[in-house]
């Protein structure tokens, strides 16, 4: 029994199953309701599935292009989820740090495969790049979508906080190791665990992105359902000028009414009034 798993079949498997996903969400997009964000977390998952099918020929391409464009694409993924959730939730659009991690990505990864080719320095530079992406979009989850929905999203919580703390793990293991980190597809039982990590995390948050979109569907038809029912309740009303009463303040009617649903007042005179006001006629 081999005691590595295959990496390359399992990165195809990975790369399948998350385009699949991608191509999922493009069809939600096109038929279905969706926020901004979502546009990035599709092209996400695209690069995030570009990243995994690299690895399928890794050994037979040169390192320059399997694990810098590999590395990058899997950052630039991340990156463009973390992107994605600021606009979902509607925060100011700041691009710059996830441009930074991607870029810091694509120079340690030809830095320590071209100029100072290092394994070890590679893996640790690239887990940690990935460790404070992952933490940012952690953050976002964590303390966002609760405010913005009504309720938190734990499938998300609990994917990106495991993708989070096994990265400070593998950036212990390969920072404190002993430095034989061995090659890419040895017997190491933490890499393996890695490889197996990577497209199940993967997979799972592309699925939990969707699901957050449907969410914030869920939340609008909440919102929606208890406009609606204020005016199924009792509404105070003034006995004299017909004013409608909200907290402290006083609204006309139909300031009121077209507030609180679709409807949109045209303004005439009925005949009583008009016979008070234009008692002989206009």
């Amino acid at each position: 029994m081999p005691t590595s798993l295959d990496f390359p079949t399992l990165s195809l498997s990975t790369s399948v199953l998350v385009l699949a996903l991608a191509a999922a969400m493009l069809y939600v997009r096109a038929t279905r309701r969706t926020y901004p964000g979502f546009d990035h977390w599709v092209a996400g998952a695209l690069f995030a599935g570009l990243a995994s099918l690299l690895g399928v020929f890794r050994g037979e391409l040169p390192s320059l292009v399997s694990a810098v464009i590999g590395n990058t694409l899997a950052s630039l993924g991340i990156a463009l989820v973390a992107s994605g959730l600021e606009r979902f939730l509607e925060r100011p659009g700041r691009s710059w740090p996830q441009l930074l991690g991607v870029g810091a990505t694509l120079a340690t990864s030809v830095a320590f495969t071209w100029w100072w080719p290092s394994l070890r320095a590679r893996v640790a530079t690239g887990e940690a790049i990935y460790l404070v992406q992952v933490s940012h979009c952690l953050w976002l989850v964590a303390r966002g979508i609760a405010p913005a929905l009504g309720g938190r999203n734990r499938l998300l919580e609990l994917v990106l906080g495991l993708q989070a703390g096994w990265g400070a793990v593998r950036v212990a293991l390969v920072t404190l190791g002993d430095g034989s980190l061995g090659p890419l597809l040895d017997g190491d039982f933490a890499r393996d665990l890695t490889f197996l990590l990577y497209p199940t995390t993967t997979a799972v948050l592309t699925f939990g992105l969707t699901v957050l979109d449907l969410q914030r569907v869920e939340a609008d038809l909440r919102a929606s359902v208890e406009e609606v029912r204020t005016l199924r309740g009792i509404i105070p009303i003034c006995a004299t000028c017909k004013k409608v009463r909200e907290g402290a303040d006083w609204t006309r009617i139909d300031a009121y009414v077209q507030q609180h649903t679709e409807a949109q007042f045209s303004h005439g005179i009925c005949p009583e009034c008009l016979d008070q006001l234009y008692p002989g006629g206009i």
